[in-house]
């Protein structure tokens, strides 16, 4: 058995119904039913759940709704797919619009900024979910696994 950590991304619920999405040039994007087939092809699958309700504050301190689903991708701790993930999530919620965008690794979360201005930083995302699998492996008194790809019972 192998054991990784659960990556959550909160995005608009209203993309279950689009078929394609053009960025702000025009050009079509990936599509989300394409998102997710790559998804299950890196990582072996997800979990959606619909219909969750967010707030927040916008900075004049008006409460505003969302309506979201939420992406889980259960992830072995691999370097490489990692930054695919992070990269695909970050350009799609960018593509959909989203300003904001949040990110549960673990028991920790992080909301990321999409302004215009960012650029992302990978790296904290990968170290991040290593992070997230190591405190589940020592919590859990778990061993790496012998091909180096997550932790043994």
């Amino acid at each position: 058995m192998k054991v990784g950590v659960v990556v959550s991304f909160l995005l608009p619920e209203s993309i279950v119904d689009e078929d394609y999405l053009t960025d702000r040039s025009g050009s079509v994007r990936t599509s989300y039913e394409d998102l997710l087939v790559e998804i299950s092809k890196k990582f072996g699958g997800y979990t959606i759940t619909p219909g969750l309700t967010g707030g927040w504050v916008d900075d004049d301190g008006h409460l505003h709704q969302d309506s979201n689903i939420r992406l889980d991708v259960s992830v072995v701790s691999q370097e490489g797919k990692l930054r695919w993930l992070y990269t695909e999530i970050v350009k799609f919620a960018r593509s959909i619009g989203e300003q904001a965008l949040y990110i549960g690794i673990g028991d920790r979360s992080y909301i990321l900024d999409l302004d215009e201005r960012f650029t992302g930083d990978e790296d904290q995302f990968v170290r991040a979910v290593y992070f997230a699998s190591l405190h589940d492996a020592i919590h859990n008194e778990l061993t790496p696994s012998d091909d180096g790809e997550g932790y043994a019972f």
